[in-house]
């Protein structure tokens, strides 16, 4: 009974065990769009040790969320560090530089994404898009229509590409 009674407190006294009530609550917070107090009950989750990678990531698309994007950057970074191989945290970070025309840091990390998950579509067509805006025209084409070829039912992907072609076409 006493051994019971001790495991129930280690488990009850745990911080990720308690940072998973914060998280919880945060997540809750986040989905009805209440995103100052998912912020509060992110950070005190973090604070508790609930899985930071995790943490991170969601404030960071919170901040995202609330349109402060300079917070959403740090924290995407932090996930990225305490999870380098998190392909969702460098595809976020990477949208988050492209909104704020950093379009080469937009293609490292979009290129480090690919390299997590090969031929993601999202990131396939970012990255091509990428190109684009930083005037690489040759290599959007060239991503565009490689990704036409596996999703011919992508017509955006189509639009861009006939785009591309009469901006390389025009003097």
């Amino acid at each position: 009974m006493m051994r019971a009674l001790i495991l129930m407190a280690a488990l009850l006294l745990s911080p990720s065990l308690a940072g998973a009530q914060y998280l919880k609550k945060a997540n809750t917070l986040y989905n009805k769009g209440k995103y100052k107090a998912a912020i509060a009950s992110y950070k005190k989750a973090v604070a508790k040790g609930e899985n930071p990678t995790l943490c991170y990531f969601n404030l960071a698309n919170t901040y995202f969320q609330e349109g402060e994007l300079s917070q959403a950057i740090v924290y995407y970074r932090a996930s990225i560090d305490a999870a380098p191989d998190f392909f969702m945290s460098h595809l976020n970070l990477a949208v988050t530089y492209y909104m704020l025309d950093e379009v080469g840091d937009a293609i490292a990390l979009l290129k480090r994404a690919l390299e997590l998950k090969p031929g993601h579509l999202k990131a396939s067509t970012m990255l091509a898009a990428a190109y684009r805006r930083a005037g690489s025209l040759p290599l959007s084409a060239a991503l565009f229509e490689r990704i036409y070829e596996k999703h011919p039912d992508q017509h955006k992907v189509c639009l861009s590409l006939g785009e591309i072609y009469r901006e390389m076409d025009d003097p």
